[in-house]
């Protein structure tokens, strides 16, 4: 379920070619997993993610 709560934080929070990459690069096995942990930032931006009430609450609970 928290898996599912982050994806939807994620995909409202970058751009639809960005999640795609992200999604790839989540199944990866080894060094191809680091390396885009590494890259993250460069990939996605820096800006701040943005939480509604709802998405605090679901990941609270």
């Amino acid at each position: 379920m928290l898996t599912e709560i982050l994806s939807g934080i994620i995909r409202k929070n970058v751009a639809p070619d960005v999640f795609e990459w992200l999604k790839e690069k989540s199944t990866s096995q080894g060094s191809s997993f680091n390396t885009a942990f590494i890259t993250l930032p460069r990939k996605t931006g820096k800006r701040i993610i943005e939480l509604s009430a709802e998405d605090k609450k679901n990941i609270q609970s």
